[in-house]
């Protein structure tokens, strides 16, 4: 008889089993990993969204988000579980070091993509899965613009945070290349952007009428977060800038992509951008297509997300029981109040009040 296995999903809208794709249709084919994911686990467990298994029926819980009422529902009930972090703690504050611990020490498991983390006891490595997209045909050197960037307009107060960066870059290009640059995303106000061109559909359809695109990630100053924006711009045979994780180069090789790092100003990167030569560029777009057929961004697929989390189910243990988990409790509990007073500060910054 199969096992049962309880997914909490990101989004209270992603009930019904939702979370899987089931009757819903994303952007950029972005259900593509969990519809795998649950073909996969399936083949050893039942595996539906908690409306549909409830936690009192499940033999493992999947936590994809920290919904602390089920976790400890789950860990009075002394459920194998696991809490697969996703967002690095500049978007999500919960995710920061100390904090996961707690949620490993309460939980008993932890999933991250962090390099740092998965050396400790309780935390394994996942690769956040990326989306297959069909291939394009991509445009020729001369038909393509210099230089795009698809975000949404985002602030944090993290120390970490690029955000910041990235609204710097823009007003760069905007200045130096207006009309060679191009804004997409959500959030963004033309009449302070003027490059600004509205949101995207299709990111691949987008990206693929220019030579260059912004990647900046999130965060710096962090080890292994490898998002999908470095592939879309692979997808679309666009050659990303890359800011972000510091050892990106211990998961995309050198030759597919621009290292902001290497430029001491905003000057120096755009003098070299503009003066790339067709048969350079058409070098990094080799090296980016060679790269999407190798094992090391097999990692990154949905087929590898769903191998890697079903054999990692087998090794999960239960949750501790007695004092620790209770001092664990306390802490978790100390962590939300410590995070609602941080995003009720940063509010406050955002709107220029002082307190």
């Amino acid at each position: 008889m199969k096992k049962n296995i309880s997914v909490i999903p990101f989004y209270s809208n992603q009930l019904q089993n939702k979370f899987f794709g089931e009757g819903v249709v994303g952007r950029d084919n972005v259900y593509e990993p969990y519809r795998i994911l649950k073909q996969t686990l399936e083949q050893e467990y039942n595996v539906s969204t908690y409306d549909i298994i409830p936690l009192q029926k499940a033999d493992v819980v999947l936590f994809f988000a920290h919904d602390y009422k089920k976790m400890w529902d789950a860990v009075s009930m002394q459920k194998k579980s696991a809490y697969i972090s996703y967002e690095p703690p500049v978007v999500d504050s919960m995710h920061e070091h100390f904090v996961l611990e707690t949620v490993r020490d309460f939980l008993g498991n932890v999933m991250t993509w962090d390099d740092d983390l998965v050396k400790k006891e309780g935390f394994f490595k996942f690769y956040p899965p990326v989306a297959s997209q069909p291939p394009i045909e991509g445009k020729i050197f001369s038909q393509k613009k210099l230089i795009a960037n698809i975000s949404g307009n985002k602030h944090s107060i993290h120390p970490d945070e690029l955000y910041t960066e990235r609204i710097k870059a823009i007003h760069y290009f905007e200045d130096h290349c207006p009309n060679q640059f191009d804004l997409y995303g959500v959030g963004w106000d033309v009449n302070e952007y003027p490059s600004y061109r509205g949101t995207v559909d299709n990111k691949q359809e987008t990206l693929c009428n220019y030579k260059f695109s912004l990647c900046y990630d999130n965060m710096k100053n962090v080890n292994g977060m490898v998002s999908e924006k470095i592939f879309d711009c692979f997808f679309a045979k666009c050659i990303p800038i890359y800011l972000g994780t510091d050892n990106i180069e211990e998961y995309v090789p050198r030759s597919c992509f621009v290292d902001r790092r290497d430029f001491s100003s905003y000057d120096d990167l755009c003098l070299y951008l503009e003066n790339m030569r067709e048969d350079e560029y058409n070098r990094r777009i080799e090296a980016m297509e060679a790269y999407l057929q190798t094992k090391d961004f097999h990692r990154f697929s949905g087929e590898y997300f769903a191998q890697n989390l079903s054999e990692q189910i087998h090794m999960l243990s239960a949750p501790s029981a007695g004092g620790g988990r209770v001092k664990a409790a306390s802490r978790l509990l100390w962590y939300i109040m410590l995070k609602k007073c941080n995003a009720f500060k940063e509010r406050v910054v955002r709107r220029g009040f002082s307190c």
